[in-house]
């Protein structure tokens, strides 16, 4: 296919930027991971971050049996959403810019990656505002994390969904 590839392109049959994409090999390789995940009872995503604006791609890999889409940004959410794709997670590779939080939301996403407290409260001030409980996962990388130091700020009394009243952190 590689080659095919090359051959139209040099020939000038595919246009530069052109996307040429073997589904035969994602359904294959979808039909695996949702195979090995149902094994352990897991909910699989698939990560659309290259492939995320086209729903035709992420439809053939979700009819093997992947559950949902991740979306690492508020454009391929919206993408997903428009094409009704399940969507299961956001924010995986860069937080959701304050001024879309509220559209995400309305979008139903199962978890949101949150990199900040100052995210995390953004997020629960906007699901308070909807009546929405949001499901999110902490990105912590080291003790010096964002997160590590706000938990010795919360004090012994209140947790941080406590101080929060919409986080609902992801069991998930």
């Amino acid at each position: 296919m590689i080659e095919v590839a090359v051959v139209f392109h040099q020939a000038g049959k595919i246009a530069p930027n052109t996307w040429v994409i073997d589904l035969d090999t994602i359904a294959e390789n979808a039909e695996i991971l949702a195979s090995e995940g149902d094994k352990y009872c897991l909910v699989t995503y698939l990560m659309t971050k290259q492939i995320n604006r086209n729903p035709f791609v992420t439809r053939v890999a979700l009819k093997q049996g992947l559950h949902k889409a991740t979306a690492v940004d508020a454009q391929g959410v919206r993408m997903l959403h428009r094409y009704q794709v399940p969507i299961g997670h956001v924010g995986h590779l860069c937080q959701m810019p304050k001024r879309d939080i509220s559209e995400v939301l309305d979008m139903d996403p199962e978890v949101i990656t949150v990199y900040t407290v100052e995210q995390t409260r953004m997020i629960s001030e906007s699901a308070q505002e909807k009546g929405k409980r949001q499901n999110l996962l902490a990105r912590v990388v080291g003790p010096n994390d964002c997160f590590s130091i706000a938990k010795k700020v919360v004090s012994k009394k209140k947790s941080l969904s406590e101080k929060l009243p919409r986080f609902n952190p992801s069991k998930t």
